[in-house]
């Protein structure tokens, strides 16, 4: 499950808090740690 909440601070500026919850096998964390950051990281560049 993941759930996304995004507020207003007013001023152009936003706060984004992404929580999610993903059972998986040990082994597989790494890649979708690395995933997960490659696609915030690329949200990022597309808002600046």
């Amino acid at each position: 499950m993941t759930a996304v909440t995004f507020t207003d601070l007013g001023d152009d500026r936003t706060v984004m808090v992404f929580h999610t919850t993903i059972q998986m096998a040990d082994g597989m964390r790494g890649a979708t740690e690395a995933g997960l950051a490659s696609l915030l990281d690329r949200l990022a560049e597309q808002l600046a």
